[in-house]
């Protein structure tokens, strides 16, 4: 799920990486709480109005198998309200009734030490973590990956230079040695890894130090590298990247490239980013690839186009459809005034391969 701008940031209260006390949070938990963050509704303080069907299909965690989906998301609801992070209310059965979910923020302020036979001092986690939307995008749902960038986040901020070791992840993560470094591998597009110095300890025995983790920069470099070699292309894109206001675009080379490089096929997601930004370089620019798809000679341009608008617009009365629905139910439970209930989350659109399409010179 890609997340808009009115709520830019989730906190992660850092007791959630204490593995080994009661706070420590598994992947699907992580995910979701951030989730619940990211899309609490205008006038709520702290408070999201939701349903499990939503939180499934926001947290893009559909199968074949319904039910199981329901239960992953009921399981980590669950979870986060025993371990103290949220509460939650409901009339009728959790499945299918309207969820009233509250964060503590009390969580911030707590403390918890872990003790380890590998490591002298205890791991002492207090404070929270800031996490800004994109970067939340860039875990792209995946719990995992979205705990590797909040550890990072934290710990590349601290006053000294912190290195994490693989039992470190193994723990954070609540994986085996061989999972934490595949989900590091995973990362490495966001994160980046300086490896540590060899060194030879009192006996003479060659060793390396734990390795560093910080978060990459992403560069105009980055954004285009996979586009073309071409210089003239190259400029040609360097020039719109340093136009671009949208942090949600200019962060994401796919969405980046679907709207600038004629040669980079739409997909919905990138349709869907382009209709909703506020930038106005970015309203342009796709405009004038959309338009120079409907006058292509390639009648089958212009079919993509026709039809990822309308599929856009499918989308948008489905919402309209979702959110009505929404409040005759909060009507009718009488929860709260209308007037109150504003929903900001727009859960994010799935790739159709039957609308890429890309432009040839």
């Amino acid at each position: 799920m890609k997340m808009n701008n009115v709520k830019s940031y989730a906190i992660i209260p850092n007791v959630a990486f204490s593995f080994g006390t009661k706070y420590h949070l598994n992947k699907d938990e992580f995910m979701l709480f951030a989730h619940l963050q990211f899309m609490k509704q205008i006038g709520l303080e702290n408070t999201t109005v939701t349903m499990v069907d939503m939180l499934v299909k926001g947290l893009r965690w559909e199968t074949s198998t319904k039910s199981r989906d329901k239960n992953r998301v009921v399981d980590a609801l669950e979870g986060l309200k025993t371990k103290g992070y949220i509460s939650f209310e409901h009339e009728d059965k959790i499945l299918k009734d309207i969820l009233v979910i509250t964060i503590n923020k009390e969580m911030e302020k707590l403390e918890a030490e872990t003790k380890v036979e590998w490591k002298e001092n205890p791991f002492v986690w207090k404070g929270f973590t800031k996490v800004k939307y994109v970067q939340y995008n860039l875990a792209e749902n995946n719990g995992h990956y979205l705990m590797a960038i909040c550890y990072t986040m934290w710990r590349e901020n601290a006053q000294h230079k912190w290195r994490i070791s693989i039992k470190e992840w193994e723990g954070i993560l609540g994986v085996t040695d061989k999972t934490a470094r595949e989900i590091l591998i995973g990362c490495e597009k966001f994160i980046a890894k300086i490896s540590g110095s060899h060194y030879r300890d009192g006996d003479g025995k060659v060793k390396q130090e734990a390795n560093q983790y910080t978060m990459q920069t992403v560069s105009v470099e980055s954004n285009i590298q996979k586009v073309t070699n071409e210089t003239v292309v190259e400029k040609a894109l360097d020039k719109a990247y340093a136009k671009v206001t949208d942090e949600n675009i200019k962060f994401n080379s796919d969405l980046f490239n679907q709207i600038f490089d004629k040669k980079t096929k739409w997909q919905s997601n990138g349709y869907k980013a382009w209709k909703e930004t506020t930038c106005p370089f970015v309203k342009e620019g796709g405009q004038k690839k959309i338009d120079a798809m409907r006058v292509s000679k390639k009648k089958v341009a212009g079919e993509v186009a026709d039809r990822l608008e309308r599929e856009y617009q499918e989308y948008l009365s489905e919402q309209k459809q979702q959110s009505e629905w929404m409040e005759r139910q909060m009507a009718r439970h009488n929860n709260m005034d209308d007037d109150e209930w504003i929903s900001s989350y727009k859960p994010k659109e799935k790739p159709s391969i039957d609308n890429t399409y890309f432009l040839e010179d």
